[in-house]
C-alpha cells in the first residue's frame, strides 16, 4: 500500500490484542490530534482476523468504533499482513510499542535499526534494557495513556528530535544488537554449557 508522502507517518506493529496495547495508541492520539498542524497517518500493522487466536474480536470492532465516532477514519490505515516490513519502516517517522507485556520485542529493535524515533512503554528488564530515554528513545508508564499522548505531541512538534532519536536509535541497535556481538554471545553460552567447570 502506497503512504501518504506528505504526512508524518506513525507505526504500530503487532496483533490486535489486548497486551499490544494498539487501543491506548488510538486513544492517545484522539486526545492530541486536534492540536497538530501537520498531517498524521497512523498505520496499524498486524492481523485483525477475528479467527486468529491471538486476535480479540472486542477490541477490533472497539478501535473501528471509535476511529467512526471521531471520524479518524482517513488518518487510521489498517494492514493486515506485510512480507516487506522493512520498506513500511522505511516510509515511516515515528514507531509505538504500547505493549502492556513484552519479551524481547523484535518490531522494536527493527524499528530501531531502521532509524525511526521510538515510543515504547517502560518494561522493567525489557524495552528499558534497549532504551534509554530520551537519548535513543521515549519510554514511558505502562497503561498510562497521557503519558503516551505528551510524549508523541512533543516528538510530532519537534523533527529535530525526530532525527536525533532515530540516529542514536540505530547507532545503538548496530552496537550493542548487531549479528556479530548475539552470535558472538550465543557462542559463549554454547562454550560454557558444554564446559563442566561452568564459565570463568
Amino acid at each position: 500500500m502506497q503512504l501518504p508522502e506528505e504526512n508524518k507517518i506513525i507505526i504500530f506493529v503487532g496483533f490486535l490484542y489486548l497486551d499490544k496495547g494498539a487501543d491506548l495508541l488510538i486513544t492517545a492520539w484522539k486526545r492530541i490530534r486536534a492540536e497538530q498542524n501537520n498531517n498524521v497517518s497512523i498505520v496499524l500493522i498486524g492481523s485483525t482476523n477475528t479467527t486468529y487466536f491471538q486476535t480479540h474480536t472486542n477490541l477490533f470492532d472497539k478501535l473501528l468504533k471509535e476511529i467512526e465516532e471521531f471520524r479518524m477514519g482517513n488518518e487510521i490505515i489498517f494492514i493486515e499482513k506485510t512480507l516487506e516490513i522493512e520498506k513500511y519502516y522505511q516510509a515511516s517517522d515515528i514507531f509505538i510499542l504500547p505493549s502492556r507485556r513484552e519479551g524481547l520485542p523484535n518490531a522494536l529493535l527493527e524499528a530501531m535499526s531502521s532509524g525511526l524515533a521510538c515510543i515504547a512503554t517502560r518494561l522493567t528488564g525489557i524495552t528499558d534494557y534497549v532504551i534509554e530515554d530520551n537519548k535513543d528513545g521515549l519510554l514511558f508508564e505502562k497503561n498510562n495513556m497521557e503519558e503516551l499522548a505528551a510524549k508523541l505531541k512533543k516528538l510530532l512538534n519537534n523533527e529535530k528530535f525526530i532525527n536525533e532519536l532515530g540516529h542514536n536509535a540505530r547507532e545503538k541497535i548496530k552496537k550493542e544488537f548487531s549479528i556479530e556481538k548475539i552470535a558472538g554471545e550465543y557462542l559463549h553460552l554454547y562454550k560454557c554449557l558444554d564446559n563442566d567447570k561452568g564459565c570463568p
